[in-house]
């Protein structure tokens, strides 16, 4: 379990520094990646504090990867979008993930088990 958490870890890792990004911020990105999404939620896939998630969307935001604005219901509560090169720059890094990660090895039915057993797993 080690051995494929610290690949996978290498491998966004290399990922991520291709972009300038960190991998915290990869993450933010996915999970901002299906579209209006509240800070809030941000900070709770990253398993960080709000404060900290917000550190890491004003660095996405000032680098024109993520948009900012307040929820038309609830003014306090900020809504995220990705920008046109967001979304292009998380697609390129989804799109090298595979071979990154060492997941380009397996079969498509390996791939479906993996997926299957990380699901259960998490859970």
């Amino acid at each position: 379990m080690f051995l494929l958490m610290s690949r996978i870890k290498s491998g966004m890792i290399a990922v991520a520094e291709e972009y300038d990004l960190t991998p915290v911020q990869v993450a933010a990105l996915y999970a901002v990646l299906k579209g209006d999404t509240q800070m809030g939620q941000v900070a709770n896939r990253l398993h960080c504090d709000a404060s900290n998630a917000t550190g890491i969307v004003d660095r996405l935001v000032a680098r024109g990867l993520v948009r900012r604005q307040e929820s038309e219901q609830d003014r306090r509560v900020k809504m995220l979008q990705l920008t046109e090169k967001g979304l292009a720059t998380i697609d390129a890094i989804i799109a090298k993930l595979p071979t990154a990660t060492g997941c380009s090895k397996l079969s498509s039915q390996e791939c479906s088990n993996l997926h299957d057993t990380i699901n259960k797993l998490a859970a």
